[in-house]
């Protein structure tokens, strides 16, 4: 949970790098194999939509069509 401006900070880079993590598995692995990149990616996706879920939230933009909302 967010709640400083700090921790809103440190959120965005993380997410911006989860961002950068997922484009190199998909750089490296999708080429290979597709069903492989759907495994290895959950990870990263599922830690991208809870940062975007803190972000939102601590933002006031839990709009389901700005943010996914079923993060955990």
């Amino acid at each position: 949970m967010i709640t400083s401006s700090a921790q809103l900070d440190q959120s965005i880079q993380q997410l911006e790098r989860m961002y950068r993590a997922l484009a190199e598995l998909r750089a490296r692995v999708l080429p290979q194999s597709a069903a492989n990149f759907q495994v290895v990616a959950e990870g990263p996706i599922e830690e991208i939509r809870r940062l975007q879920h803190e972000i939102g939230e601590y933002l006031g933009i839990l709009d389901e069509n700005l943010v996914h909302t079923d993060a955990r």
